[in-house]
């Protein structure tokens, strides 16, 4: 079996959040995944929407799609861009969230 690329990654988040029955964080509150705040607000909205990930019925497949594609941007599946640089800097290894 061949392994999948951040592009069928994709595929499975965008299924998993359409069948699912519910909308997800990022969607009902986008400016805390992607804020442009400065500082510790920034630090704050980060924090906000990494514990709303825990609850997310998509977030796994988030997180390996934005660890796969290297997402430079936001929170994922509960990481942010840092977590994400030092999770694929600890392994060569494919990363599979669990």
């Amino acid at each position: 079996m061949r392994e999948l690329d951040a592009g069928d990654l994709y595929r499975e988040l965008a299924t998993a959040i359409i069948q699912s029955d519910q909308p997800t964080p990022c969607e009902e509150a986008p400016e805390l995944f992607y804020s442009e705040a400065i500082g510790y607000q920034n630090a704050l909205d980060t924090m906000r929407a990494k514990q709303l990930c825990r609850f997310c019925l998509v977030s796994k497949q988030c997180a390996a799609y934005a660890l796969k594609a290297e997402e430079p941007f936001g929170v994922w599946g509960g990481l942010d861009v840092y977590d994400r640089r030092a999770l694929l800097r600890s392994s060569d290894q494919p990363h599979q969230v669990q």
